[in-house]
């Protein structure tokens, strides 16, 4: 796999490999009945400045669009 360093795909034992699916995390909504889809959304001027000028603008993206998909309220949250 490109771009990911090695440590990544092995356990602390380095002859133990660990499929990269494995570390990977993150939720999925479902749309209807068959469809799923991922959760997240644009930025909004409503979670406050460009994210260029503050990169937490968009954890505030991502509890407001989280909020509207799932009823889950993030905002409190203080570890990301």
């Amino acid at each position: 796999m490109s771009g990911i360093h090695p440590k990544v795909l092995h356990a602390q034992d380095t002859n133990s490999y660990q499929q990269p699916w494995k570390k990977l995390h993150f939720v999925v909504g479902r749309r209807g009945k068959h469809e799923l889809m991922a959760v997240g959304g644009r930025w909004d001027p409503c979670d406050g400045a460009h994210p260029e000028q503050d990169p937490k603008v968009l954890v505030r993206t991502a509890a407001r669009t989280f909020m509207e998909a799932s009823g889950v309220d993030l905002s409190k949250c203080t570890k990301w």
